[in-house]
C-alpha cells in the first residue's frame, strides 16, 4: 500500500470520529434506550409484552408492572360527615284540599320516627297560606314542646290566598326568608334541604317552574343538598278528582326527589320514601372512588375493621353505596381494590 493511500485512510478514520461526536450522532445504547435494542427481543422490562416503539403494545417497557391489562393497586379513604336535615312542607289551602290537608296533618307523628332515624338533628316547618312564604309553625325541632300538635294545627287549617295553588312561588319566597326574615334559621349551612309539596292541582306560578327551582337550589352551596318531593295528581292525566301535578312533578324530577300520588289511600309509604331519600342524600350513603375497581377486587373497612356486608358495588361504578344507618358520623371508610388500567390508564 502506498504512503499516500495509507494517509488518506487515516484521515478518513479521524474524520469519522469527529463527526460521531457531534450533536445528534448515534451513541452507544443505554439502559433507557435498551428497549429499542432488538437484542432484548423488544421486551426490556421482561413483562412479556413488546415495546410499542417496536410494534408491540407495552406503553412503558421500563416498568414490568405496567402492561396491557395489568392490575394497579388503589386505596381511597373517606371520613363520613353526616348532615342535618331541614324539611319544609308546602300545602295547597284551597277548599278542594281541606280533607287532604287534615289527612296529612295526622301523618306527622307516624313520619317523625323515620325522620329521627335519619338524623337526631332535624328541623321542620309548614307553609300553607302566607303570601310572604312565612311558616305557620316557625321552626319545629325535636325539643319543641307539643311538636306533633303544633304541626297538626298548622297543616289542618288554612285560608285561600294569592299563592294557594302556586306553591313553587311560596317555596322560593319561604327559602328567601330563611336568612334573617320570618323563617330565619330554617335553612342551615350544613343541612340537606327537602321541600315536600301536597296539592291536587298543577302549580299555577307565573314564571316557568325552572325559575323557582333555580331560586330554591340557590339556597344551598351544593345542588346535591336540595331535594324536592311531592304528593300530587298522577301524570299525565291526573287521578280521581285531582289534576296532574305538573310543575311539582318537574321539580321532583329535576332534583331526584320522591313522587307520590295524592289519590293513594295511604301516603305513609311515599312519605317514608321521602325520608329515606333525605337520609340517602345527607347521611353519607355513597362513597366516591378515584377509579373503577376490577370485578372481585373491592374490599371495604370502617375504622380499620373489615365490613363484609351492608354495602354494594356494581360493575363499572366509581362509587360504593351503603345501607341506611350503616355509617356513623366521623367514621373513616377505606376502600381497597385494584383497577385494570394497564396501559390504558397511562395514556
Amino acid at each position: 500500500m502506498s504512503t499516500a493511500l495509507a494517509l488518506h485512510g487515516a484521515l478518513a478514520w479521524l474524520l469519522g470520529l469527529l463527526v460521531g461526536c457531534q450533536d445528534g450522532a448515534a451513541t452507544k445504547p443505554t439502559l433507557d434506550t435498551a428497549s429499542s435494542d432488538l437484542s432484548t427481543g423488544g421486551d426490556a422490562d421482561g413483562d412479556g409484552f413488546v415495546d410499542e416503539a417496536l410494534g408491540g403494545d407495552d406503553c412503558d417497557d421500563s416498568d414490568p408492572l405496567l402492561y396491557p391489562g395489568s392490575a394497579v393497586p388503589a386505596e381511597d379513604t373517606w371520613v363520613v360527615d353526616l348532615k342535618t336535615v331541614d324539611v319544609v312542607f308546602l300545602l295547597d289551602s284551597t277548599s278542594s284540599q281541606v280533607d287532604d290537608n287534615a289527612k296529612f296533618a295526622q301523618l306527622f307523628s307516624q313520619l317523625r320516627p323515620t325522620l329521627e332515624a335519619s338524623t337526631p338533628d332535624w328541623q321542620v316547618a309548614v307553609i300553607v297560606d302566607d303570601d310572604d312564604g312565612c311558616s305557620r309553625t316557625g321552626v319545629l325541632t325535636p325539643t319543641t314542646p307539643n311538636v306533633d300538635a303544633r304541626f297538626q294545627a298548622a297543616a289542618s287549617t288554612g285560608n285561600v290566598s294569592r299563592y294557594s295553588e302556586s306553591l313553587l312561588t311560596l317555596a322560593a319566597l319561604g327559602v328567601a326568608q330563611a336568612a334573617g326574615g320570618c323563617n330565619d334559621g330554617l335553612v342551615r349551612d350544613d343541612s340537606v334541604l327537602h321541600l315536600v309539596f301536597v296539592s291536587d292541582e298543577p302549580d299555577q306560578s307565573a314564571e316557568d317552574r325552572s325559575v323557582y327551582v333555580a331560586d330554591i337550589l340557590a339556597a344551598k352551596d351544593t345542588e346535591q343538598d336540595v331535594l324536592i318531593s311531592a304528593i300530587v295528581g298522577d301524570a299525565p292525566d291526573g287521578c280521581g278528582s285531582a289534576d296532574a301535578g305538573w310543575g311539582y312533578i318537574d321539580a321532583v324530577e329535576a332534583t331526584g326527589g320522591v313522587l307520590g300520588s295524592i289519590c293513594d289511600e295511604d301516603w305513609t309509604p311515599s312519605l317514608e320514601d321521602a325520608a329515606d331519600a333525605t337520609h340517602a342524600r345527607g347521611a353519607g350513603t355513597r362513597m366516591a372512588l378515584s377509579a373503577v375497581p376490577a370485578p372481585g377486587s373491592l374490599s371495604v373497612s370502617v375504622d380499620g375493621a373489615a365490613l363484609p356486608e351492608g354495602w354494594w358495588w356494581s360493575d363499572g361504578d366509581a362509587h360504593v353505596d351503603f345501607d341506611l344507618g350503616m355509617l356513623t358520623d366521623g367514621a373513616t371508610v377505606t376502600a381497597a381494590y385494584t383497577t385494570p388500567t394497564g396501559c390504558e390508564g397511562s395514556e
